[in-house]
């Protein structure tokens, strides 16, 4: 598979085409390079171990490390993860958005995206682009910040880090991203909500 494919869309502007060649390379394996609704992104195949291992190396980590895993809607993040009812009204509230929480495994989630004490990190987007491309694919996604592990993430496409888009299999050039930041990531705890970012 050939690296380094750009495409430019006006940030306000998806096509069939666009959604379209995202899937073709997220069902072959491969690493795709994209506008999030927070930063820069890169995903893959929740699915294929091989794809998320991959990713981890363009990131600079080793194997092992546990990454979000983007869902379509509550119905997704369910096949991945248990939820209680305190948790179950939190996603209600938040989702989509940007806002992860860290959940009880299922039964169905792929070990590989997990952590060593049985959690998962989901989030449903609310981004027209990455609802866009989950609709597409039909299938989680892991997802994570556009950069190596010792350089800031970017909301600017121009400032990614050229081995980080020479590694993608795909990129979307959407510009300029407004400033929203990283995702909050919490979890529920005996009815209280923790902050972990």
């Amino acid at each position: 598979m050939k690296t380094g494919r750009i495409i430019r869309i006006q940030p306000s502007f998806l096509s069939a085409v666009h959604t379209g060649d995202a899937a073709d390379v997220l069902h072959a394996g491969g690493i795709l390079l994209y506008p999030s609704d927070t930063v820069y992104g890169l995903a893959c195949r929740a699915g294929r171990p091989d794809s998320v291992r991959r990713l981890a190396a363009i990131k600079g980590y080793g194997a092992g490390r546990p990454f979000i895993v983007l869902a379509l809607d509550i119905g997704m993040a369910h096949d991945l993860a248990e939820m209680d009812e305190d948790e179950s009204a939190l996603a209600a509230e938040c989702w989509p958005g940007p806002f992860t929480m860290v959940l009880r495994a299922g039964r169905s989630a792929p070990g590989w995206v997990c952590a060593p004490d049985g959690t998962i990190a989901v989030r449903v987007p609310a981004d027209p682009l990455s609802r866009a491309i989950l609709g597409e694919v039909g299938y989680p996604l892991v997802s994570t910040s556009a950069n190596t592990r010792d350089h800031p993430a970017v909301l600017d496409f121009a400032s990614v880090e050229e081995a980080v888009r020479n590694a993608a299999d795909l990129c979307i050039d959407g510009g300029v991203l407004e400033a929203a930041g990283p995702s909050r990531i919490v979890r529920v705890r005996r009815g209280f909500v923790e902050i972990l970012r």
